[in-house]
Parts: structure tokens; C-alpha cells; sequence
């Protein structure tokens, strides 16, 4: 039989405070026997723990190479416990003390390997003083050689605040130690890192950096630089000379605040990949300014110049998303290995403005940069209003070698572009190959309910380098509006575009929308300047298209795809489909050839009406138009139209000739009304010994009317049909019916009789009843009866004797 306990202690295992613990007040620096200072030291591999009341470093160092440090303290009676591991258990109803390093204080659990600190407090402060910055330190020393090293964690958690003030928490590799840093996890309420203050996981030896992972219910606010100009950051990097990989950032907050360029940093700039950084905000995220040394704010992730290693890439999920002042969101290479991927959702706004002082735009941006080989990330961001302005950017794009990453934003208000930084970059969206590089453009893809584009901003997809200019799709549940230009005379728009020099194909354009507003040089382009094919562009509008004025360059609002002079390569063509479309003071839809290339079809569905009214003040004339032009070698693509009512008002114009070598293109239009007024005209011709005219179709259900020197004119190597309201078209030898065709606005009903001239306020009119084609090939409607040949026939009077 056991003999009983006789003693037996009920008391939990711990520690038990009084009301108001004393403070504990640390001021040693003493030197150790090779002449380091290291305050209170255990010896390596050892504890020590310090509990109490406030615990104030004041110039005090403490030293536990490999070993642990415990701090923490109780502002009232209780009882912290003890774990079976000797560490400190906290109750989350207990009132903590402050944990205070002032004035150089240090506390160094560096090593060969191990070594954690951990604190537990009410508030913490790091603050410099006039010994220097203050530091909570871990991590692998230089005279660690085994790879297997593998330093130990810091953790803090702090109920209310934490300021480090040109301090530092730290968990590194130094210069020349091997081995890997270990992590730093904070748990607190308000972070705040100024002037220079720093959270730090980094490598800069032979081994990984450690991970960052904090957790705040309130703010973080990284602000400033210290007085060497490092900014305040949260950075796990790979440092030049270091080999090894970053861990990584993990950020729960509320608002997280970065300014004066505080940032969050998980790049690589040795031998070894960049970290991912994982941000969540229930609040707000700003980036805003920079350091004196031209260190941007934002959240980087990027692989430096002259690196081999890859970009993991960006993730935010937060309310706002604010990037101002050069402000940034930036998992670039400049080295050898991939852009990071950007995936950003904002349940709020995002806004990104301004330039920073060297002119740098704000931006969020996957990049390939000059020097570099590897692919960009491309970017993902959903959001309610997405707003860029003064040169705000979102880019997916290659400099280097590698191919530019795609761009997929989705906002469920409107998306703005406005204006341009003071170096001339317009604000926008942009996947683009740029000068030099080779590779190609990712593309870009935006769904929203309205796309603005103004004073040059812009949705580009264009290749200036060798590779092909990616689609754009754009899906706007409202309207879609480029207008005007930037202070350089380059117009708002959308552009998937082969640029001058550039080797590749454009990848078109396709555009689901309400209304489409092209005005003061707006455009919707997918056009050659180099060595590759023009874009097809696709647009349909339940609402109405419309094209309206130029810019003051003389740019035409316009759909175009084009090959322009000096290019080689074929246009892509354009397919509309709307309720009505207006071309109005020079607007266009343009599918021309101006270089070595064919011009691509035009095809135009409007369930309402088609006006092509007015000029330029260049004297453009607004006109639908498939055309070949003086010196270019190629065919026109034709045009087909389909509408209730086709104006064609002062000057306004349906065209598929050739000007330079090569074939004029068919025209074929089916509506209820033509009306041809004041110079309007509807043309198929060739101007050169190369080449043939197209076929004019004119399908007409109700009237066509032609005032005031209007025009319906084709080479007579083809011809012209008109088909009237349930006619057919008249046999080569027969003479034209002219029961719908409508002169100075007055028509008669075609009989056996000669029709009789019409009276109007500019004189006799004579209905048109033949086609007579004159030397140069110009189709003129008479009004006489003629064959096939332009021959005048015989006529028959009522009475049946000839005249």
C-alpha cells in the first residue's frame, strides 16, 4: 500500500504579483574579455528572464548568444505561469507592463544557431538617444559555418502599442555566417516604425532570411529614414553578396500606413529568390512619397540587377488602396528570374496619382526592366473604382528579355484614367514589349461599369520591341469614353499597337459597351507602324458609337486599324455593332493601308442609324473607309453596312478605294434610306493603272436621295446595283430604274413614259435612268436610258413611237 502525500500544493504553478511591481532598470554595458559590449551575459547557450514591473533598458544591454531572453511584467497584482518548457505564460485578463529600450539599449540572442527572444507587454518602445539606435537582435554570426545552423524567433506581444524610433528588431545572417536567420512574429495593437525604424529578417550571408509575420488590430505606420537616409521598413531581404532566399511578409492590420518612403520589402538583391509579401487590411493602405535618397513607399518584391532568382510576388486584400507621390506596389526583375505576380483586392477604391521628385510615376506594376531575362507577373486587381491620374500606372511590361505578364482588373464602378506626370507619362494600363526588349505582351482584360480615358490616359497593349502586342478586352456594363489628349498632342484611347521598329503582331481590340464616346482625338486603335499585322478590332454597343473632332495634332477620333506608312504587315479589320453610329467633324472608322499591307474589311450593324457629317479643321472628312493610299502597295478590305438610315451629310463619306497599287474594295449596304447630302458620297475607284474598283451594292428598301453635289461612284471595270423596294437589279443591257433614287429632294415613279424634269427652288432636276462612265472610270447616273456600255438607248413614248 502506497503511503499518502504529505504535502500537497493546490496554487497554480507561477509567479505571484503584488499590487504595483517594482520595475526592473537595466543600465549595464559592461565589456566582455574580447572587449564586446554585452551588458548582462549568460553564458552561450543559457536563459535569462527578466519579470517584474516596467522594464526599463536605459543604455543596458543584455546578452544570451544562442540562448533565450524573457521579458515581461505586470502593471497589477497577478500571476504569470510558467510553462513545461521555463518559458512564460500570460493570461489574456492580466494587465501588462512596458518594456522600455532607450538609448543604444541591446538585447542579443545571436549565435551559431538558436537563440529566441521573446516579450510580453502592455506597451514597447525602441527609441535612440545619444548613444545610438536600440536593438532587439537574433539571428547567425559570422562564425557560424554549418549550413545546418538555424537561428531562433523573436516574438513579441504587445496588448497596445510598439514604437521603434531609429531602432531595430532583428533577425539576420550577418556578412560572411552560414546558416538560416529565423522569424520575427509580432502580435500587437499599433506599430508604428519611424524615422528610419526598422522590422528586419533579412540574409546578408550564406543562408535564408527569416519570415515576417505581424499581426495588428489597429495601425502600421512605417514613416521616414534615419539619418543615413534607410528608410522605416519591414523588409526580409537578400542582400548584396548573400545567398539564400527571402521568407517572406505576412501583415494583418487595420490601415497600414507607409510615408516619407516606408516600406514593406521582401527582395533579393544576392543569389536567391524574393519573398512573398501577404498583406490584409480591413482598413486602408496607403503609399505615399519618398526618402531622401529616392526610396519610394509602397511593398516590393523584386529581384535586383545582375541577381539569379526569381519574385514570388504580391498579395492585398484591403477596403482602400492609396498610392500617391510615387507611392508603389512593385514585384519587378532587373536580374535573371521572373516578375512576381500582383493580386490586389479592394472592396473600397484604388487610387494611384502623382510622381514622386525624380519623376517616377505611382504605379502598381509586374516588370521585366532593361538588362534583365524573365517573364512578368501580370497583375489581378478587383475593386469598386479604380482611379489613375497625373501618371498613375498599372503595368505589366517587359524591358528586358521576357515576356510582358497580363493584366485582368475588374471594378464594380468606373475606372478612370486622367492626365499624365510631369515627364509626359500618361496615366493607364499597360502590358507592353518596350524598346529593346523581346518578348511578348501579356494583354489586358478590364471588366467595369465605365471606362473613362482622359487628357491621354490610356489602355495599351503595344509592342515597341520585338513580340507581339497583346488583345484588350474590355467589357463596360455602362460607357467607355476617350477623350482628348496629353500635353504632348498623344490622344486618350485604346491601342494594341505594332510601333515604329517594332517586330511583332498587334493582337486587336474587343470592346462589349452601352456607349462608345471617341472625341477630341479619342481612339479605339489596333494599327501597324513596324513589321507585323494590325489588330482586328471587334466592338459592340447597345447604345451608340461616336466619333467626334481631332486633337491638336490633327489625330482623327477614330476605330482604326491601319498600316501606316513604312510598315509591313496587313490591318485587321473592324466589325461593329451598335444601335447608331456617328461620325461627326472628322471622326472615322478607318481600316487603311498606307504602307506594304492590305487594308482589312469593314463590317457596320446598326439597328438605328449611321452618320458620317462634317470635316476636320484639316479638312478630314468624317467616313467610314477601307482604302489604299498614295504609295502604299496592298488591297482595300471593302466595306458592309447594314442599318435603318445612312447618312452621309457634308463631305461624310463610305469608301473602299485604292489610291496607291492595288485593288479598290467592295461596297455593299442594305437600309431603308440613303441619304447622300451636301458632298456626301459613297465611292469604290482606283487612281492607278494597277488595280481594279470594287462593286457598289446598294440594297435599298426605301429611298436613296443625293443633293447639293453628292456622289455614288464606281470604276466601270465592275459596276453599281441598286436594288429599290422589292426590285431586282436591271440587267447589263437594260436601262437603270430610277423609281428610288432622289435628286435635290424631289423623285418620281419610273413608268413607260420619259419622266419629266422636276421643278425645285435650284431649277429643273432630271430623275436619273442610266449610267454612263466616263475615261477615268467615274460612274455618273444620267438621265437618258443606257446600255451596259453607257450607250444612250432608244426611247418609247407612251403613244410607242420612238424618240
Amino acid at each position: 500500500m502506497d503511503n499518502p502525500p504529505l504535502l500537497t500544493v493546490n496554487a497554480p504553478i507561477g509567479f505571484g504579483f503584488r499590487d504595483e511591481p517594482g520595475d526592473i532598470v537595466n543600465r549595464s554595458f559592461a565589456q566582455n574579455d574580447v572587449g564586446e559590449f554585452v551588458g548582462l551575459e549568460v553564458a552561450s547557450g543559457k536563459n535569462i528572464t527578466l519579470l517584474g514591473g516596467n522594464i526599463n533598458f536605459e543604455a543596458g544591454e543584455i546578452t544570451a548568444s544562442g540562448g533565450n531572453i524573457e521579458l515581461g511584467g505586470l502593471s497589477e497584482a497577478g500571476i504569470v505561469g510558467i510553462k513545461e518548457d521555463g518559458s512564460l505564460s500570460f493570461s489574456e485578463e492580466i494587465s501588462k507592463a512596458d518594456v522600455n529600450l532607450n538609448n543604444a539599449a541591446d538585447i542579443d540572442v545571436r549565435g551559431r544557431g538558436g537563440g529566441n527572444i521573446t516579450i510580453n507587454a502592455r506597451n514597447l518602445n525602441l527609441l535612440a538617444g545619444e548613444f545610438g539606435n536600440s536593438l532587439i537582435r537574433a539571428g547567425i554570426v559570422t562564425a557560424s559555418t554549418s549550413t545546418d545552423a538555424q537561428a531562433g524567433n523573436i516574438i513579441i506581444n504587445v496588448a497596445e502599442n510598439i514604437v521603434i524610433d531609429r531602432s531595430s528588431v532583428r533577425n539576420l545572417v550577418t556578412d560572411e555566417g552560414i546558416g538560416n536567420a529565423g522569424n520575427i512574429i509580432i502580435n500587437t495593437n499599433f506599430l508604428e516604425a519611424i524615422n528610419g525604424g526598422q522590422v528586419n529578417a533579412s540574409t546578408f550571408g550564406q543562408g535564408n532570411a527569416g519570415a515576417i509575420d505581424i499581426n495588428a488590430t489597429g495601425d502600421i505606420t512605417l514613416d521616414g529614414e534615419d539619418s543615413n537616409g534607410f528608410p522605416s521598413s519591414v523588409a526580409s531581404q537578400v542582400n548584396p553578396g548573400a545567398v539564400g532566399d527571402s521568407g517572406g511578409v505576412i501583415i494583418s492590420t487595420t490601415n497600414l500606413n507607409l510615408t516619407n518612403g516606408g516600406s514593406i520589402d521582401a527582395s533579393t538583391l544576392g543569389g536567391g529568390n524574393a519573398g512573398a509579401i501577404d498583406i490584409t487590411a480591413t482598413g486602408d493602405i496607403t503609399a505615399n512619397g519618398e526618402g531622401s535618397n529616392g526610396f519610394r513607399s509602397g511593398v516590393i518584391s523584386g529581384v535586383a540587377t545582375d541577381v539569379v532568382g526569381s519574385a514570388v510576388g504580391i498579395t492585398i486584400s484591403t477596403t482602400n488602396l492609396n498610392l500617391t507621390n510615387g507611392g508603389i506596389v512593385s514585384a519587378d526583375t532587373f536580374g535573371q528570374g521572373n516578375a512576381g505576380a500582383i493580386d490586389i483586392t479592394a472592396t473600397g477604391d484604388i487610387t494611384v496619382d502623382g510622381e514622386d521628385s525624380s519623376g517616377f510615376s505611382s504605379g502598381i506594376g509586374s516588370l521585366v526592366n532593361s538588362g534583365a531575362v524573365g517573364d512578368a507577373g501580370g497583375v489581378i486587381i478587383s475593386t469598386t473604382n479604380l482611379s489613375l491620374s497625373n501618371g498613375g500606372i498599372v503595368s505589366a511590361s517587359t524591358f528586358g528579355q521576357g515576356n510582358a505578364g497580363a493584366i485582368d482588373i475588374t471594378a464594380t464602378g468606373n475606372i478612370t484614367a486622367d492626365g499624365e506626370n510631369l515627364n509626359g507619362f500618361p496615366s493607364g494600363v499597360t502590358s507592353g514589349v518596350n524598346p529593346g526588349a523581346v518578348g511578348d505582351s501579356g494583354g489586358v482584360i478590364i471588366s467595369t461599369t465605365n471606362l473613362n480615358l482622359t487628357n491621354g490616359g490610356r489602355v495599351d497593349a503595344n509592342t515597341f520591341g520585338q513580340g507581339n502586342a497583346g488583345v484588350i478586352d474590355l467589357t463596360a456594363t455602362g460607357n467607355i469614353t476617350a477623350d482628348g489628349e496629353d500635353l504632348g498632342g498623344i490622344p486618350s484611347g485604346v491601342t494594341s499597337g505594332v510601333s515604329p521598329s517594332a517586330i511583332g503582331d498587334s493582337g486587336g481590340v474587343i470592346i462589349s459597351t452601352s456607349d462608345l464616346n471617341l472625341t477630341n482625338g479619342g481612339r479605339v486603335d489596333a494599327s501597324t507602324f513596324g513589321e507585323g499585322n494590325a489588330g482586328a478590332i471587334d466592338i459592340t454597343a447597345t447604345g451608340d458609337i461616336t466619333a467626334d473632332r481631332e486633337n491638336s495634332n490633327g489625330i482623327s477620333s477614330a476605330v482604326a486599324s491601319q498600316v501606316n506608312p513604312g510598315a509591313t504587315g496587313n490591318a485587321g479589320g473592324i466589325t461593329i455593332s451598335t444601335t447608331n453610329l456617328n461620325l461627326t467633324n472628322g471622326g472615322r472608322v478607318d481600316a487603311t493601308t498606307g504602307g506594304e499591307g492590305n487594308a482589312g474589311a469593314i463590317d457596320i450593324a446598326a439597328t438605328g442609324d449611321i452618320t458620317a457629317d462634317g470635316e476636320d479643321s484639316n479638312g478630314i472628312s468624317s467616313a467610314v473607309a477601307s482604302q489604299v493610299v498614295f504609295d502604299a502597295v496592298g488591297n482595300a478590305g471593302g466595306v458592309t453596312i447594314s442599318t435603318t438610315n445612312l447618312n452621309l451629310i457634308n463631305g461624310g463619306s463610305v469608301n473602299a478605294s485604292t489610291f496607291g497599287e492595288g485593288n479598290a474594295g467592295n461596297i455593299t449596304i442594305d437600309a431603308n434610306n440613303i441619304n447622300l447630302i451636301n458632298r456626301g458620297n459613297i465611292q469604290t475607284t482606283t487612281q492607278s493603272n494597277v488595280g481594279i474598283s470594287g462593286i457598289i451594292n446598294l440594297q435599298v428598301a426605301e429611298d436613296i436621295t443625293l443633293r447639293e453635289n453628292s456622289s455614288i461612284s464606281a470604276v466601270a471595270k465592275n459596276g453599281l446595283n441598286i436594288t429599290g423596294k422589292g426590285g431586282i437589279p436591271p440587267a447589263p443591257d437594260l436601262p437603270l430604274n430610277s423609281y428610288n433614287i432622289s435628286i435635290n429632294g424631289e423623285y418620281t415613279n419610273s413608268t413607260s413614259a420619259i419622266p419629266q424634269p422636276i421643278e425645285t427652288s435650284q431649277g429643273k432636276i432630271q430623275p436619273a435612268r442610266g449610267i454612263k462612265i466616263t475615261e477615268s472610270g467615274k460612274v455618273i447616273l444620267t438621265a437618258y436610258r443606257t446600255n451596259s456600255s453607257g450607250t444612250r438607248l432608244p426611247e418609247n413614248s407612251i403613244n410607242c413611237s420612238q424618240v
